[in-house]
C-alpha cells in the first residue's frame, strides 16, 4: 500500500499527548463509577471520535422489565446501569453523580423524557414523543445529530459558483467497504472514515473484518511539512464537498475542493495533488 502523502493527525506527538491524557482521565472516571455501584457488561475500548473528542463504548447490562416502572425505579436503575453506546469522557463523568445525557437516555429507553415545564422532573412518554424533534423528543435522535451534523461553511452564490470550479475528482461511491467518507470535524480538521458494511463480521470468524473496517479511520492534521490546512464542509447543489486551503508559510496558498465521497484507492492520488499544489506556489 503505498504512503499517505499527507500528516495523518493520529500519528503525531500532539494526538498522542490528547489520547494519554484521555486514558488517565478515563481511568479515573471508571474507578469511580464502578465505586459507586454502577455495573456493567463491558465499558473501555476508548478511543478519540471523529471531533477528535475521548470517548469510551458501554455495554450496559440493564434487567429486561415486562411490567411498567415507577419514577423512582426507574432513576435508580438508570443511575446503575446506563446506557449503551458511545459516550465521551464529560458524560461519562456526569455519569457519576447520576447526570447528564446518558442517564437521560437510560430514562428514555425505560419509558420517560424530561417534563415540559418542569425540568427536574420526570413523565412517562408516549407513542408521539419518539418523532417530537424539539427537547423532549427522542434523546438518542437528539444526541446523534449533536454529534454527528455537519457544520457548513457560508457562502453566497458567487462564491459558491467560484468553488465550484475547483472539484480534484467528483464525488464517487464505490460500494460500501470501498468507499471513504470525507468531512470536516468540528475542530476544523479533514475527517476520512471507511464506510463500514454491518455484515462484514456476522460470525465469529468474520470478526476481524469488521474490526478492521471500524478502524480505518483517521484526521488528516491541520499542520503539514511546510504548510497549513484550513478546511470547511460545504454543500453544493450536486453533493457535499471539502473545500481545501493550504496555506505556506510565506502566506500564498492553494485552494481546491475535495469530494466527501471516494473510493478507497483514490484517497492517496487527492493527497498527492494537494501536496503538488502546494509545491507550486512555493516555487513561483
Amino acid at each position: 500500500m503505498p504512503k499517505l502523502a499527507l500528516t495523518v493527525w493520529e500519528h503525531t506527538p500532539e494526538f498522542q499527548k490528547e489520547l494519554d491524557s484521555a486514558i488517565n482521565k478515563f481511568s479515573d472516571i471508571s474507578d469511580r463509577l464502578y465505586q459507586r455501584g454502577f455495573t456493567s457488561t463491558y465499558l473501555g475500548n476508548l478511543r478519540l471520535d471523529m471531533n477528535g473528542n475521548p470517548e469510551a463504548w458501554l455495554n450496559e447490562n440493564r434487567p429486561y422489565f415486562r411490567s411498567k416502572l415507577s419514577v423512582e425505579d426507574a432513576k435508580k436503575f438508570a443511575v446503575k446501569y446506563g446506557d449503551t453506546g458511545w459516550w465521551n469522557l464529560d458524560e461519562l463523568e456526569e455519569f457519576i453523580y447520576g447526570k447528564g445525557p446518558m442517564f437521560e437516555n437510560a430514562m428514555w429507553d425505560m419509558g420517560f423524557r424530561i417534563h415540559k415545564t418542569n425540568p427536574n422532573k420526570w413523565t412517562r412518554r408516549n407513542s408521539k414523543d419518539k418523532y417530537n424533534s424539539n427537547e423532549f423528543g427522542d434523546s438518542h435522535k437528539k444526541m446523534w445529530h449533536e454529534k454527528h451534523d455537519k457544520i457548513y461553511l457560508d457562502l453566497s452564490d458567487e462564491q459558491l459558483v467560484f468553488l465550484n470550479n475547483l472539484w480534484v475528482l467528483p464525488n464517487e461511491f464505490a460500494g460500501v467497504s470501498k468507499t471513504y467518507n470525507i468531512r470536516v470535524d468540528k475542530r476544523g480538521m479533514i475527517y476520512v472514515e471507511l464506510q463500514v458494511n454491518p455484515f462484514a463480521g456476522i460470525s465469529a470468524e468474520t470478526l476481524h473484518v469488521l474490526s478492521e473496517q471500524i478502524i480505518n479511520r483517521g484526521h488528516i492534521a491541520k499542520q503539514q511539512e511546510g504548510f497549513h490546512i484550513d478546511a470547511w464542509n460545504v454543500k453544493f447543489t450536486d453533493g457535499d464537498g471539502v473545500y481545501i486551503k493550504a496555506i505556506s508559510s510565506d502566506k500564498n496558498y492553494a485552494e481546491c475542493i475535495w469530494p466527501s465521497q471516494i473510493p478507497i484507492e483514490n484517497i492517496y492520488g487527492l493527497a498527492d495533488d494537494l501536496v503538488v499544489r502546494v509545491n507550486k506556489i512555493v516555487e513561483v
